[in-house]
């Protein structure tokens, strides 16, 4: 991952600072070589990327008054009494002028800590720089001189590691320190482990100051023959400008955003209308309510206040889902807003609360639809919206079917088939994966700008695709996908159950009849269906889960989510009950009692 990023930087700071040595020392008149190197610098503009753009403007300048200076004192300039700038001159200087005014009058939106990192940037570059061309100077102690300017450049890029990563942490680790001894000695793993990019910045600039070494020692050799000379120099910066080019070209080519339909619009504002019936501070958001509902200790005066603040926006939610609700991206840092997601888990909570209460009342078919109502919220926050969105929506929905686990053995037959209807049906509505990812990809190279898609391209080249957000978002919908699939196959094995005395030999007993096809497991490899295991009267329906690999349905003997972890994912192991109400059994209906 290190290796792209560090190429990126070595051939871009180096050919830049290359032109700028060029436009020090050529004898071309001034302005040509300063029109030309800032061309070059203001090609992130095209972005924008005003941060590039101050760290090469910057290293032209170090770089121009480094040489300059250096001739100075060695007294090599053109004329012996100083440069003499005439009318003309300070006409040409409007140009230059202009571009660097028009570029500073947008640096004002650059707050000062990104501006500050661009400047630090540029300079420890414009020194690596120096020290190459210095060490090349002269054909004396040679090996001395170089081995002095890798020293300097070794010094010049602590910095670039203290400033923005290892400062902030070390701060931090100070404050923690003087609380605990575990605080303390994670800070400064943190710390050193962030250190490890110390090698990586020094060999960066050794390189670039071997470039400049040889670059210098070229010149000299080159000293009589002045075209070869700059065919070298051209050659040289081109071929080294090629990837960070190819970059600026797809930086400057993002992915268009898809425009939203009439039917996605529709549905974002039916939410919306929903979470606006929610009220800003609940009664489920206390954390007295909160700890209540999960340890048990929740009283039936609780839960109807809850129920009764709770209902309107369920009352909307039943309403709006009927016709269809999603997200809407504005494909802007607006998407973002922890509003949204704060109102949908509280709103999820109430109804949680109104699934408690309804069992607590012994009415078993209502907390089932209160639940099915709960999946159908946590679908609509993960339709069309972004990897957060879909992290919310499969915790909601993660809830829901843990509740529904519970409750469904004492369904009524003719209810447990329209359940299992509507749970295929959300599956069915699942947008898959590639949906998920290419809009996240798309909203990051729009929301986040340049440094957005500038870290996306370096994760795609480096690692082949397959990002650890992509790799987490893959995990995390799984767990959601197996939940409700495995959840499919309990109820159909129920029903077929009641219908037959026994529960199947094999899963493909349950189609066409119950179920149109076996849901296959998110985790498998080759995508096969979830695995069952029949002993007798006892089953096992699971997935193979994280590792891949078939142990029969044993769960793992540590912790689930443990990559390494080897077992498999049951029901009762994704979602284990604690303190649980009781649910009473209910009544077959009118219409079991007829089929049977």
């Amino acid at each position: 991952m290190i290796l792209t990023p560090a190429l990126l930087l070595f051939t871009t700071l180096t050919s830049v600072g290359l032109l700028a040595a060029w436009a020090a020392t050529s004898r071309r008149h001034w302005f040509v070589r300063t029109l030309l190197f800032l061309c070059i610098a203001s090609l992130p503009l095209l972005i924008p990327a005003y941060e590039m753009f101050v760290a090469f403007v910057l290293q032209g300048l170090v770089v121009a008054f480094g040489v300059q200076t250096w001739r100075w004192r060695r007294r090599e300039s053109a004329e012996g009494n100083g440069t003499r700038f005439a009318l003309q001159d300070a006409l040409l200087a409007v140009v230059p002028l202009a571009v660097l005014t028009a570029a500073a009058v947008r640096l004002s939106a650059l707050d000062l800590a990104r501006l500050s990192n661009a400047a630090i940037v540029g300079i420890s570059a414009a020194i690596w720089m120096l020290a190459g061309l210095w060490a090349g100077a002269r054909d004396s102690k040679l090996l001395r001189r170089l081995a002095a300017a890798i020293l300097l450049v070794a010094a010049a890029s602590v910095p670039l590691v203290l400033y923005e990563p290892i400062f902030p942490a070390l701060l931090e680790a100070i404050y923690w320190a003087t609380r605990t001894l575990s605080d303390m000695v994670s800070r400064a793993a943190m710390i050193a482990n962030r250190m490890r990019v110390q090698p990586t910045w020094a060999a960066i600039g050794v390189l670039a100051t071997l470039s400049a070494f040889g670059a210098s020692r070229l010149s000299r050799r080159l000293l009589n023959r002045p075209r070869l000379c700059v065919m070298s120099a051209a050659t040289a910066i081109a071929a080294l400008a090629v990837l960070p080019l190819l970059v600026l070209t797809k930086l400057m080519h993002p992915d268009p955003i898809l425009p939203a339909t009439q039917e996605q619009r529709q549905g974002a504002a039916r939410l919306n209308g929903v979470l606006a019936r929610w009220p800003n501070s609940p009664i489920v958001d206390t954390p007295t309510f909160d700890d209540a509902l999960y340890d048990g200790s929740i009283t039936l005066a609780q839960l109807e206040s809850a129920a009764a603040e709770v209902q309107p926006a369920y009352d909307a939610l039943r309403e709006s889902i009927q016709r269809g609700c999603c997200r809407s991206l504005t494909y802007t840092q607006a998407d973002l807003d922890p509003s949204f997601r704060r109102k949908v888990r509280s709103l999820s909570r109430g109804l949680r609360s109104l699934g408690y209460l309804a069992e607590r009342e012994n009415d078993g078919s209502r907390a089932i639809k209160i639940y099915s109502d709960m999946l159908d919220l946590a679908n609509s926050t993960m339709k069309n919206g972004l990897i957060v969105d879909s992290q919310v929506g499969a915790s909601i929905g993660g809830i829901a079917i843990s509740a529904i686990y519970r409750c469904h053995p004492n369904y009524p037959k003719g209810e447990a088939l329209r359940l299992l209807a509507h749970l295929r049906g959300l599956d069915s509505d699942y947008e898959g994966d590639a949906a998920f990812l290419a809009r996240e990809l798309v909203w990051t190279q729009h929301a986040l700008g340049w440094e957005g898609h500038l870290t996306q391209i370096l994760c795609d080249w480096s690692s082949g695709g397959g990002t650890s957000t992509e790799i987490g978002y893959s995990y995390l919908v799984a767990h959601y996908l197996v939940g409700l699939r495995l959840l499919q196959v309990e109820i159909a094995l129920g029903i077929y159950r009641s219908k037959h005395g026994e529960f199947p030999s094999l899963l493909s007993d349950l189609t066409p009849e119950i179920l149109p096809f076996v849901p296959l497991d998110p985790f498998a490899a080759d995508l096969t269906p979830v695995r069952y295991r029949k002993n007798g009267d006892e089953y096992s329906v699971y997935s193979v889960w994280i590792d891949q690999i078939d142990d029969g349905g044993v769960s793992p003997t540590d912790n689930l989510y443990v990559p390494s972890q080897s077992g498999d994912a049951t029901l009762d192991g994704l979602y284990p009950t604690y303190n649980e109400p009781p649910l009473v059994p209910v009544e077959p209906d009118e219409n079991e009692n007829s089929e049977q």
